[in-house]
This record gives structure tokens, sequence and C-alpha cells, in this order.
């Protein structure tokens, strides 16, 4: 399905849709984030750059444009791993990053949300800017990763791109739980809520993102199916092996001194029904 000019423009332009709370708007955003993704575009005319294009979620994205016939730039500041960059660019030289960028018709960041600011200002224009964000907005007020967080959302929102907060990623052996369990047998504040999703899924959310453009949206949650509880995460890791439950209360304590127990302190979780209505994705299971 195509869009009109008028309707492209709205689904950039009407922001409260997504903070209006009462049950009518409810109904009117669904049906409206509707009108706006379920059009798909072919992206073989697109030139994506894509930062921090060697990392855990960065090659897996470039892999999936380039499968869709796009052309893509994969920026990083050195290979990783198995891929290496088309350009080796640190995000965070705006004077190296904004001539890069231009002429690009597109540009997704799946580098440090730090870097946010920095794209905001060197994306052209015209260009869609997908940012990956964090769950972490979903901490109190106040904390600094949280601001940190809605700081980036807000840029990326001014220059009407798209932040897409991923849960948990996982897939590859290399996610923040499976490390915690490669130092501790203990699986912290095992009561909170966490939504996984795989990294496949995740990268398949970015590259929808762009082929529905406009969205309607400044920003989403990507996140697995359903929530579980960390301790059904902990035991599908770690199956047969002896993990011992350490409490919320004390989890909060440690995270004063580490960041790690810090983000595992709070539930992780998420809108997937909303992720699937404008992107399209429906998440696989917490299988790892």
């Amino acid at each position: 399905m195509r869009l009109s000019a008028r309707e492209q423009s709205d689904c950039h332009d009407d922001r409260a849709m997504t903070t209006l709370t009462t049950p009518a708007i409810l109904r009117s955003s669904r049906q409206y984030e509707t009108r706006c993704s379920t059009h798909r575009m072919s992206l073989a005319a697109h030139t994506v750059a894509v930062i921090g294009g060697t990392g855990r979620l960065g090659h897996r994205i470039v892999h999936g444009l380039r499968a869709e016939g796009a052309r893509v730039i994969a920026i990083s500041r050195g290979k990783a791993g198995a891929a290496t960059p088309d350009l080796v660019i640190d995000g965070y030289d705006q004077a190296g990053l904004t001539p890069t960028l231009q002429g690009m018709t597109a540009v997704i960041n799946a580098g440090p949300i730090e870097i946010t600011d920095i794209l905001a200002a060197a994306t052209p224009a015209a260009a869609p800017l997908i940012a990956v964000g964090s769950l972490r907005h979903l901490l109190p007020a106040g904390h600094a990763d949280r601001d940190r967080v809605v700081h980036a959302e807000h840029a990326v929102s001014s220059v009407r791109g798209v932040m897409l907060h991923p849960a948990v990623l996982y897939g590859d052996g290399d996610d923040p739980m499976t490390r915690w369990l490669s130092r501790w047998p203990v699986v912290p504040a095992p009561s909170r809520q966490v939504q996984p999703i795989h990294l496949d899924d995740a990268a398949a959310c970015f590259i929808a993102a762009l082929a529905r453009w406009p969205l309607g949206v400044a920003a989403i949650d990507l996140v697995g199916p359903a929530p579980i509880s960390q301790w059904q995460a902990y035991r599908r890791l770690a199956p047969g092996r002896l993990l011992l439950p350490i409490p919320d209360l004390i989890v909060k304590q440690l995270g004063r001194w580490s960041a790690e127990a810090a983000r595992q302190s709070f539930d992780q979780t998420g809108d997937a029904a909303r992720m699937h209505a404008v992107l399209g994705v429906t998440p696989r299971p917490f299988q790892p």
C-alpha cells in the first residue's frame, strides 16, 4: 500500500498520538500505526550507512539490508571478529562523519547510544535516522542511565527519526546473562521480569523500520513475545546447573557499585504486540 504525500507527512508530524492515553485515543493510535506501517517498500534504491556495522547487532543489520538489495556502508572504529567495516571512522568524530553521511538515503546507528547527538546533527535532512536505544528508558526518572537514553531519544525525534529500544539481546553466546553466568553461579533478582529478543529478530526490526518508513512513532521497544522471570531465563541458559538466587534487595544494593547488577535490578519488558503492529516482526520465544 502506498501512502499519499499528506499521509506520509502525517506519519512524520503527529507525535501527540503516541502520548495520549484515553481509550478512544488509544484505539485511534492503533489504527494510525497500522495505516503508517502496512506498506513495505523495496530497499534496492537505498544507500544506507550503518554505524557500528561490525558489532553484534550491526553486522546482522548490514547482512539483512544487503540481502534486500540495499547498498550498505558498514562504518566502525575497526574490525570486530570476522566482520570488517567498509569505512573506519570513529563515531564520536562529527567532522569525519558529516561528509561521509552526505548522499546516504538512510542512517542506522547500531553503535554506542552516546553518539546519537552527533548522528542527529550529521544525518542528511531527507534521510531517515534509525537508532538503537535501550530498555533502560524504563528506569525511574532521575536515574543517569534512563536520562541518557531519553536524551538520545529526543535527539532522534528532533530530526524525525525513530529509536528502537531492544531488551536483552541474545543468540550469539555473548549476551549479558551468559557473561554473568560465566563468572557467578547465581541469579540476580530472580523475580524480576525480562523479555529477551534474539539478535536476528532485532536486526529484522531495523530493516523493517526502513522498509516501512515512515512509521508514525518516535520510539518502539524491541522485546520477545512474552515476559518471563529472570529465574526462568537463567535456568534456560544453564539447564541442570546449580544456581543460587540473590534477592532483589541485595541486587539493588550491589547496583550502587556494579552497572551490570543495576541493569538486572529492574523489569526489562515491553509491548511485543505494538512492535508487530508497526514493524510486522513476530519475535521467537526465548529458547537459547
